[in-house]
């Protein structure tokens, strides 16, 4: 009897632990497919930024997709063609080396890291990757006209003939295709062919046949030549007899030349007075525009370049700014240069700069909270975040990146209350989150 209750409890356990089992699993799904579903919102929110031409805000989205689900390719993906399209060819490449390790049979991904190789000059690479996405979608003339132009700068011209021959024959509207065919046989001396739709026609023999028949044509002139020949004889004779006194006329002209010959003397001198006097001129006009760039010139001149992405010249002008006077400002924009730049440690120092100047500065706490989350210091980034909700409690923004902060730390109901004042600040995707995860 002792028995039987003793096996039956075994048996009662190992189905408890069945079940506790299937249900961690079921609750650890449950846990990851709300976080794809939030990768996925961040995602579409970077998309939308993208099209509003807001690439910092898209790249931000982009990361936070990534953050949430970090098995979601599609993301690396995006931000990789904004990092391509900024010349941050490093990035883009280990972004797209991250999509192809996650989607190795989506031929978007090797297409896209092909046409970073490209612009990086490194065509055997883009030719290799090219050849990798052909593999999957061969039916893609794009694909093969890319890896003709990357053939082609490779000079092999053989290989980028094959190509755009390729493309032409799956799509006869790829013009791009067709001009580069002809340019390919040209180099491979094939200079006398053109592409027309998918047939390539000799031209030439035709002119030939156009030639032969021309004496035919001559015949008839000769005839009316010959018909009259002493009346144009004598009316060339007496327009000859007329002609000597033109030409002597025409013999005076050398002395106006003479007297041009000496002008030249008179341009010498103008042009030495012209210069004396414009030097001096060119001189005093550099010393007067140096001394008159002020700090705020430079900061002005910085935020420029960073509205146009040229973030290594915003910080030559930051420096010299700084170097007149120091400035909160300065500082800030210096930090956000550096952090586009992916400096995040120098990004660090002139934002805790930036606030040491004027606590109060808002951005400077958000954004360095952004570069501890993206370092995964999450306690840093909370309290950055904090104090900018502090110093701006309605910044929808601040609290949204609290939220997340709070989320990627494991404290799931902090981050529901950040995300419900961002959502009551008017953030959509705080309201999306609020309700995919349950919370009201």
């Amino acid at each position: 009897m002792f028995l039987e209750k003793h096996i039956i409890i075994n048996i009662m356990n190992k189905k408890l632990l069945s079940c506790l089992f299937l249900f961690a699993i079921f609750f650890s799904t449950q846990i990851i497919f709300s976080q794809h579903q939030d990768a996925v919102k961040f995602y579409n929110s970077g998309v939308q930024s993208e099209k509003s031409n807001n690439m910092d805000e898209a790249i931000m989205y982009y990361t936070m997709a990534i953050q949430m689900d970090n098995k979601y390719a599609e993301p690396y993906r995006s931000r990789a063609n904004i990092y391509r399209k900024q010349k941050l060819y490093a990035k883009a490449i280990s972004d797209l080396a991250k999509a192809i390790s996650l989607e190795p049979k989506n031929f978007r991904n090797f297409y896209d890291r092909g046409t970073t190789y490209f612009e990086m000059n490194e065509f055997e690479k883009a030719v290799n990757d090219f050849s990798s996405a052909i593999a999957i979608e061969a039916g893609n003339d794009g694909l093969f006209t890319m890896r003709g132009n990357s053939y082609f700068q490779l000079k092999d011209y053989k290989n980028a003939s094959d190509d755009f021959s390729k493309a032409v024959e799956i799509n006869s509207a790829n013009t791009e295709a067709k001009d580069k065919l002809v340019e390919s046989k040209k180099m491979l001396g094939e200079d006398y062919l053109t592409v027309n739709d998918n047939v390539i026609t000799k031209e030439e023999p035709k002119k030939e046949e156009t030639k032969l028949e021309e004496p035919k044509k001559e015949e008839p002139v000769v005839e009316i030549k010959t018909d009259i020949p002493q009346k144009e004889e004598i009316k060339k004779e007496d327009i000859k007899l007329d002609e000597p006194k033109k030409e002597e006329a025409k013999l005076e002209e050398p002395k106006k030349e003479e007297a041009k010959l000496e002008e030249p003397k008179k341009e010498e001198k103008v042009e030495v007075k012209i210069e004396e006097k414009t030097e001096p001129v060119i001189e005093k006009k550099e010393e007067i525009i140096q001394p008159s760039l002020s700090a705020s010139d430079y900061l002005n001149m910085a935020m420029q370049n960073i509205k146009s992405e040229d973030y290594t010249t915003a910080v030559d002008n930051l420096n010299k700014s700084l170097e007149i006077s120091k400035s909160a400002d300065a500082y800030y924009y210096r930090g956000k240069a550096y952090m586009e730049l992916s400096d995040y440690n120098n990004a660090i120092k002139d934002y805790t700069s930036t606030i040491e100047l004027d606590n109060t500065y808002e951005k400077a706490y958000v954004n360095r909270g952004f570069i501890y989350t993206e370092s995964k210091k999450y306690d840093k980034a909370i309290a950055d975040f904090l104090k900018a909700v502090e110093v701006n409690p309605n910044s929808s923004f601040a609290y949204f990146n609290l939220g997340i902060a709070y989320f990627n730390a494991g404290d799931k109901d902090n981050a529901a209350d950040a995300y419900r004042q961002a959502a009551k600040l008017g953030d959509s995707d705080a309201k999306d989150w609020l309700k995919s995860n349950g919370y009201k």
